[in-house]
């Protein structure tokens, strides 16, 4: 699925200091309000309105929530939203507000892993966490240990009440009963309980993960009836979520789709017999008309109201996922991001996807316009220059299937490739040169990261690595830091250097010629492994830790420098630290800012000093001190969007009446052409359906899906086709 840009920034009296922008196709929670329906995605919290289909989007950035990856969901008799996060604690969302409990400031247990929370007729908080059972009255906290500490991997799925106010409890270690004292597990049901449903009887119905659907008589204690593959049409064993309708029709959400039971008949839906776009399930909601509202593990949110089917993108951008590995800002002021599925462009206005599914590890922007981009897996590396793509493979390179780890320009317009086990190799248009640990003093053929020093010399951060060759002999690459004149070879070690480790992840150079690396343990992850920031000013090397500074975490994935020498650090857990030239640090976690998360993967700073910040698994934060500044580009001199796909701005504009939108593609596409107010709120689809090549005009008069002339202001329209989508703003005048 393809995101959306849905807000136009610059128009806020005073712009915000942190941005989100996310995917929120894996959908993990849904709960109903009545009008609303409340989504927790991994890209945040989304609220849809059920009447006009509108959508708002909450975020750690716009809304202060605990966490961009939402868990779990509930709703408090004061319409309150209770949510649990992945890692980061729960929230209480009055709708405007949020109250954060985490570990710091409450009785709450643990901060990862609160995957489920109920609420008991008395209004007392259930909240299953990692290892731990919490209920909160709103003052006081119980805590419940749910297994041996030692396994660290007994969690809570689900939490039920029954008609007696008993609580079920749904682990990986079997069906639980909470007395008001302690959680009995039953004798009965051992396999790990994913989900459980109660019918009018009482019986309870339970989805397991590996064992089908169990029937439980909890007064008797004893299995009524056992449903899997063998006995009947459930299409797989593991069982993720299970809803009774207003009829008492079961439904069921496997890994090999949606299946509704009735007592006696299966119906099963999948991607074969409907419109699902995906077979794994991850939840499922129904309201009081009996729709089916379905979260999918991958591809969004699906309504069915038992003849059709209806699906809603749930970001709040185009990115096509939320692991954002590489950024780049060209020549003309672009900022280029790589993710795990795909390339992604923004102009200062218009967001572009280019969706191949492509892992994209590193970027390069050169002076002629093109961008290079590094990939794991085949073609590891392709150039675009705007509208056409190169691919190097083995055809027309020595590359072969090597990922791409690194991508550097020289002031000569050499091209540097650093390959993840096929050493340094040099591109100067024609030519292809390998360096290697065969042919040089390299320490690894695993190159991470190169920068280039005032001299020109390159400087080349290895890794060390441990394998088994084809012969099952063991090969061990040193690693270490490596520089390179062109002619002579000097490698840098923690045997011969300061160098706290031999794998090093992040190389800057400042203003001064003082060269800033960090490295990693190779053994272990966490805020205490790596080797935290070291300084090397050509003689003496000094490393900055989490025993001796106020760095926040030992593990320091990138580093990039302002324009006033500053070092803004990209760490495991430890979140965004800015370190200055008075040895002042300044942290920026998800405990005091608007940061998607405390794991990042890179940094870049524009030339309006925006950080723009790649997370793993939760997207991209954009953050700038005294408010964010995204400002126009001229886009007859910056015409970045392929020919292939174009979407002009509407003409006249702005415009108190009519208004024409145009737009091209070069093949045959699914095209949605929707309008957006700057909530983030569908005002009016203008097209959903197949276009053939060639280029459209659409007319919009002003009004929303309603007929109802819309408030003066800006609007964003959005093109999308099956793998691309690109937007732009609008100014309408009554």
């Amino acid at each position: 699925m393809i995101g959306i840009f849905l807000f136009n920034y610059e128009n806020y009296a005073q712009n915000p200091e942190w941005l989100n922008f996310t995917n929120g196709d894996r959908i993990m929670a849904i709960t109903d309000d009545g009008e609303d329906l409340w989504i927790g995605t991994y890209g945040g919290l989304v609220k849809l309105n059920k009447a006009s289909d509108s959508l708002t989007f909450y975020n750690r950035a716009n809304a202060g929530i605990p966490g961009n990856q939402i868990t779990a969901l509930a709703i408090d008799s004061s319409e309150n939203i209770w949510m649990g996060t992945l890692c980061s604690g729960i929230g209480m969302f009055d709708g405007e507000n949020c109250i954060v409990y985490n570990t710091e400031n409450s009785g709450l247990p643990h901060d990862q892993w609160n995957t489920e929370i109920e609420i008991d007729s008395e209004e007392n908080i259930w909240i299953g966490s990692l290892g731990f059972l919490s209920i909160f009255d709103g003052i006081n906290w119980s805590i419940i240990e749910i297994g041996d500490p030692i396994s660290a991997f007994t969690a809570i799925n689900d939490i039920k009440f029954d008609k007696e106010d008993n609580a079920w409890i749904g682990t990986t270690r079997g069906l639980g009963k909470f007395d008001g004292k302690e959680l009995k597990y039953s004798s009965e049901v051992k396999s790990a309980v994913n989900a459980i449903a109660i019918d009018k009887n009482n019986f309870l119905w339970l989805g397991t993960d590996g064992e089908g659907l169990i029937k439980f008589d909890q007064a008797q204690k004893i299995i009524i009836a056992k449903f899997d593959t063998s006995n009947s049409d459930i299409p797989d064993n593991t069982i993720n979520c299970i809803k009774f309708d207003s009829e008492e029709n079961l439904w069921v959400g496997t890994n090999k789709g949606l299946v509704k039971f009735d007592g006696i008949n299966w119906t099963v839906y999948n991607t074969d017999n409907s419109d699902l776009s995906e077979n794994v399930i991850s939840v499922i909601e129904i309201d009081e008309q009996d729709n089916i509202w379905i979260g999918l593990f991958h591809y969004g949110l699906v309504k069915f109201d038992g003849t059709k089917w209806e699906k809603y993108n749930l970001s709040n951008s185009v990115f096509p996922c939320n692991n954002v590995y590489a950024i780049e800002i060209d020549y003309t002021h672009n900022v280029w991001f790589g993710t795990a599925k795909g390339l992604v462009q923004f102009d200062s206005m218009n967001w572009t996807l280019y969706d191949d599914n492509s892992f994209i590890f590193s970027l390069e922007s050169d002076r002629n316009g093109n961008i290079w981009i590094g990939r794991r897996g085949y073609p590891c590396l392709i150039k675009y220059n705007g509208e056409s793509w190169t691919a190097y493979d083995s055809t027309n390179s020595i590359l072969a299937n090597s990922d791409v780890r690194s991508l550097k320009i020289d002031s000569e317009g050499n091209l540097w490739i650093g390959t993840g086990y096929s050493g340094l190799i040099k591109f100067d248009g024609e030519k292809w040169t390998v360096y290697n640990i065969e042919n040089t003093p390299l320490p690894s053929n695993c190159i991470g990261e190169i920068v280039f020093d005032e001299q020109g010399n390159l400087w080349a951060g290895t890794s060390y690595v441990e394998f088994r060759d084809i012969n099952g002999d063991w090969i061990i690459w040193k690693g270490g830091l490596v520089k390179f004149d062109g002619e002579t070879w000097k490698v840098y070690n923690k045997e011969n250097s300061g160098l706290p480790y031999n794998t090093v992840s992040a190389l800057a150079f400042d203003s001064y010629g003082i060269l800033w690396v960090t490295t990693l343990d190779p053994r272990g992850v966490g805020i205490e492994y790596g080797g935290g920031l070291t300084k090397f000013d050509g003689e003496k090397w000094a490393t900055y830790n989490i025993y001796n500074s106020e760095l926040t975490s030992n593990t320091v994935f990138d580093i990039c420098l302002d324009n006033e020498d500053n070092l803004w650090l990209g760490t495991g857990w430890g979140g965004l630290v800015k370190f200055n030239r008075g040895n002042e640090w300044t942290i920026y976690k998800t405990n005091n800012s608007g940061i998607c998360s405390n794991l990042i993967n890179t940094i870049q700073i524009d030339a309006t000093g925006n950080k723009w910040i790649g997370h793993n698994f939760t997207g991209l934060s954009v953050f700038r001190e005294g408010g964010i500044i995204l400002s126009d580009i001229d886009e007859n001199d910056y015409n970045i969007i392929s020919k292939a796909f174009y979407l002009a701005q509407n003409y006249p504009n702005p415009f108190n009446s009519n208004t024409v939108i145009s737009f091209t593609i070069q093949r045959n596409s699914n095209v949605d052409i929707s309008i957006y107010n700057l909530l983030g709120q569908l005002v009016k689809n203008l097209s959903h359906r197949t276009y053939p090549p060639g280029t459209y005009n659409l007319l919009w008069n002003g009004k929303d899906s309603s007929n109802t002339v819309v408030p003066s202001g800006v609007y964003i329209y959005i093109l999308k086709t099956d793998r691309e989508a690109t937007s732009k703003s609008m100014l309408f005048l009554k």
